[in-house]
Order: structure tokens, then C-alpha cells, then sequence
């Protein structure tokens, strides 16, 4: 927007001066791949970089669980779905950069693997597949290490949000049809270290 002040007779050099004045609205972040509802936390920097806007979770996050000790960052996740226990090996994103990527990226991942992403304080986490090439079974779980719902065969590259219907403090991210083959939904028990007073 510009104003232009003038006078009718010998204005001033302050007087003849033009204001300008750009107004840029504010705007709300898109949703990040992986992380947990927020998106000021994105995984490698080159790759942040190159995505960009992309890659988890909408405003209201936290901060992710980056103080989480060795012993709460165990590699193997169990879960008590329908029938026999699944045990999942696991990698752990609890660092700003790991949740941004998440993911992102990789066109494979055997049917025994997953991704934990660990938060520091419950939250409604919101996910989206921006950059992602295989389908997945999203696992919200709360504190308690339940099962809060499960967001099933998430489609890739879609940027539709895909959330925890309450407070979760991590989501596991498997193959697609790892839920339903399993029998996990909610209330599933889940086994992990970190879900212990001791890492919480």
C-alpha cells in the first residue's frame, strides 16, 4: 500500500516523501512428513533442504524426545495385536532433522522394519506422505503403551493430514497392511522401553 502525502504550496522535502508499506499476512506452516504435528521439525539437512516445505505435522507439536537415553532407544518394538505378538525392528527418530525425513525417500523396507518417532510431551500428532514412496500403517501410541487408533494404508505423496484422535508421545510408522494382517488397532499393547517411567 502506498501514501502519498502532498501540500498545496511549497511541501517540504519530508513532506514530499513516499511511504511504502508492504503488508504480508500471516500464514500458517504447512503440515512437515514426519513429525509429529509440527512443522519447524524436519531428517538430513540436504535432503530439508532440497524438500523444502515438505516433510510428520501441523502447529501444536512439541519438541521431539532428543534426551532419550541409549537404553530408551531400543531397536525392537513388540506389539500384542489380535494374535501372536509382532516384533518390529525399528529405527528411532527423536531428533528434529529424523523427523523431518522420516521415511521420505526410500522405495523399500522389508516387512519386519519400521520407524519410531518419539516425542518429549503427549500430543496430537499429524502426519502427511510428501516425499514418501511406500505405503504405510501409521500407529499412534500413547504414554501408557497403547495403541491410541491407527491410520491404515496411508497413500504416497499424498499431502492429506493424517492424525492421532488423542495426545499421543510416539507413532510407529510400518509396511501398509502390518495392522490389519497383525490385528493391532486400539488398545494394543505396546512394548518398548521408552514407554517406562524410566524414559518418561
Amino acid at each position: 500500500m502506498t501514501r502519498r502525502v502532498t501540500q498545496p504550496t511549497s511541501p517540504s522535502l519530508t513532506q514530499r516523501l513516499v511511504t511504502r508499506q508492504t503488508i504480508r499476512p500471516a500464514t500458517t506452516p504447512p503440515i512437515t512428513r514426519h513429525s509429529p504435528a509440527d512443522p519447524r521439525h524436519f531428517k538430513h539437512s540436504n535432503r530439508v533442504a532440497a524438500a523444502g516445505l515438505a516433510a510428520v505435522l501441523l502447529a501444536g507439536a512439541g519438541q521431539p524426545a532428543a534426551a532419550a537415553g541409549a537404553a530408551c532407544r531400543a531397536e525392537t518394538i513388540t506389539l500384542a495385536g489380535d494374535g501372536a505378538a509382532v516384533t518390529y525392528t525399528i529405527e528411532i527418530a527423536d531428533e528434529p532433522a529424523e523427523h523431518a525425513e522420516g521415511l521420505m525417500f526410500r522405495t523399500e523396507m522389508a516387512a519386519d522394519r519400521g520407524m519410531l518417532f518419539l516425542f518429549e510431551r503427549p500430543r496430537i500428532a499429524r502426519f502427511w506422505m510428501r516425499n514418501t514412496f511406500i505405503p504405510l500403517d501409521m500407529i499412534f501410541i500413547d504414554s501408557a503403551g497403547r495403541v491410541i487408533n491407527v491410520e491404515a494404508d496411508t497413500v504416497p505423496f499424498s499431502e492429506q493430514p493424517r492424525s492421532s484422535t488423542a495426545p499421543v508421545i510416539a507413532v510407529l510408522e510400518v509396511n501398509a497392511g502390518e495392522a490389519a494382517e497383525h490385528g493391532i488397532g486400539p488398545g494394543t499393547a505396546v512394548t518398548h522401553p521408552f514407554f517406562t517411567d524410566a524414559c518418561q
